[in-house]
């Protein structure tokens, strides 16, 4: 580590792209000796990043100080760890302690924003819903396991059309009470098991129109109707049991069962989404 003095102007500092292997970011993490405290959710998202070969260079680099000491970094460095993988970053040497006081104050670029620039429409609910998508296939919709944006940008650039079709269809139902982030998904994985069942599926729970007693479409819609939370001190549904009361209605809509309640989960089991059929 070069430099052994307080940099006084910019033409002090030192910037380069380094090749960061596992080994050399071993050596830069004993020089972590005053950071913030681990998020091991990040390290693995990271880390699947950079293990895809996703992980593209930025401006966002890895910073030192005049004393050789890790202000910045530590997160993406235990990824390379972790992945095993080299990967490129930017480089900066030669910053005073107290830059670590302003680190990290920006706010970061949402998927949703990112889709946005990219000339995306509805993105708030179509990467939402590819989120749900990637950990639902994954089986880990209920961990709650966040995603980098090349993940989501990823599965958005691959399912886009479908995704807008389903957001389209969930902008409809945002009267139902169903959130269009959960719409979306939901019509989304339904319709490629019966993309016909999906949309006569949809367009009933949208209108409610010619619903019998026991139907399972009016049983998800009278459900609904008491989920909204807030001040109103109505019952407060997360995606995960929102994602379920879908399926629990769909499953008896297609299999044919009345339905008068759905429950959020079979009784003395723990909080799940069933498979559709």
């Amino acid at each position: 580590m070069s430099g052994s003095r307080l940099p006084q102007n910019v033409d002090d500092f030192d910037a380069k792209v380094v090749d960061v292997t596992p080994a050399l970011a071993k050596e830069w993490l004993a020089r972590n000796g005053r950071n913030r405290g681990i998020n091991y959710r990040y390290i693995e998202t990271f880390s699947r990043t950079m293990a895809a070969g996703e992980w593209m260079l930025t401006g966002e680099a890895i910073k030192f100080s005049v004393t050789g000491d890790l202000l910045d970094g530590q997160h993406r460095l235990m990824s390379v760890l972790d992945s095993g993988v080299t990967v490129k970053f930017l480089v900066v040497y030669g910053l005073p302690l107290s830059a670590q006081d302003t680190l990290d104050q920006g706010q970061k670029r949402s998927a949703a924003q990112q889709a946005t620039l990219h000339g995306y429409r509805n993105t708030s609910a179509t990467t939402s819903a590819a989120r749900l998508a990637i950990l639902y296939a994954q089986g880990r919709l209920e961990a709650r396991i966040p995603l980098s944006n090349p993940e989501v940008m990823g599965y958005l650039r691959e399912h886009n059309f479908e995704l807008e079709e389903a957001a389209r269809v969930a902008s409809r139902a945002a009267d139902t009470g169903l959130p269009k982030s959960v719409g979306t998904f939901t019509y989304f994985t339904l319709a490629k098991i019966s993309k016909l069942d999906a949309d006569r599926f949809f367009e009933a729970f949208i209108t409610g129109i010619n619903l019998e007693p026991g139907s399972p479409i009016l049983a998800l819609r009278k459900r609904l109707a008491h989920k909204t939370g807030g001040r109103t001190g109505k019952e407060l549904l997360t995606q995960v049991a929102l994602i379920g009361l879908v399926f629990r209605a769909w499953n008896a809509y297609r299999t044919g069962r009345t339905m008068s309640t759905i429950p959020l989960q079979p009784r003395g089991e723990p909080l799940s989404v069933p498979t559709p059929v």
